[in-house]
């Protein structure tokens, strides 16, 4: 599997930006679509060689979430109420969830 690319990032006073471009291996979205490895410094942390990419998605109710992992093509990062947030972050449609049902043992659309 491919791990899904920040395309850009516009969070300038994160210690993994340079020139809008996000240089961690990868980063953690929160639960709220959040960039959860965002890091306020002057001082510059990452790897200029290394273009970041989604590590981890805890974003349960975005419907590019499989698992855990991110499945969008590749995403933005940019400033949202004063923090950093995955601006691809789309909430799933009812018609997408998949629920289980214990009576048969299948699973179902959660229509």
């Amino acid at each position: 599997m491919k791990m899904t690319a920040i395309s850009k990032c516009n969070m300038g006073t994160c210690a993994y930006n340079k020139e809008n471009s996000c240089h961690t291996p990868g980063i953690t979205v929160g639960p709220h679509g959040e960039c959860s490895t965002y890091v306020h410094a002057s001082s510059r942390g990452g790897f200029t060689k290394v273009n970041g990419g989604v590590g981890a998605c805890t974003a349960s109710g975005c419907k590019f979430n499989n698992q855990l992992e991110c499945q969008a093509p590749k995403i933005d990062v940019a400033i949202d109420d004063k923090h950093a947030d995955c601006q691809t972050f789309e909430m799933e449609s009812k018609q997408d969830v998949l629920t289980f049902n214990d009576e048969d043992n299948a699973y179902k659309s959660g229509v």
